[in-house]
């Protein structure tokens, strides 16, 4: 993703009426070197070190923001820490029930025309899914 998209993120913001402020770009630099989905508490790490101080409830709304304009997700493993990460295109996770190593997983299945049919089916609007698996790593066996 790199840099591109990291400008993309504050021209969306800018475009919006949304002000650049450095706690907006530092989440937009971090975002982009993510390797898998981040903690709030991670967020606020990474923010220390790079001398930005800011209140946890302030990353919630900021991330708020984010998701609202579609350019975070939030995903859930399920042990009760929501997690984020730039929305890109759309992929799963497995994620190792022992370290916790995540690894991105790209599926074929047409979950798009599932999610439809399901609508259709259940009289319901704007379905979605999450779907994460979890095993061990090899590292882990």
């Amino acid at each position: 993703m790199g840099k591109k998209q990291a400008e993309k993120t504050l021209s969306v913001l800018q475009a919006k009426g949304r002000r650049l402020t450095p706690t907006r770009k530092a989440l937009s630099t971090i975002f982009d070197s993510l390797t898998e989905p981040i903690t709030v508490t991670e967020i606020l790490a990474k923010l220390s070190k790079v001398s930005i101080s800011v209140h946890k409830t302030t990353i919630y709304r900021e991330l708020e923001t984010l998701i609202d304009l579609d350019l975070v997700t939030e995903v859930d493993f399920g042990d009760g820490q929501k997690r984020y990460e730039r929305r890109g295109k759309h992929h799963h996770h497995i994620v190792c029930r022992q370290c916790g190593r995540v690894v991105d997983v790209f599926l074929h299945a047409e979950f798009g025309a599932i999610e439809k049919k399901l609508a259709r089916q259940v009289a319901y609007r704007e379905i979605t899914h999450n779907l994460e698996f979890f095993g061990l790593c090899d590292g882990c066996l």
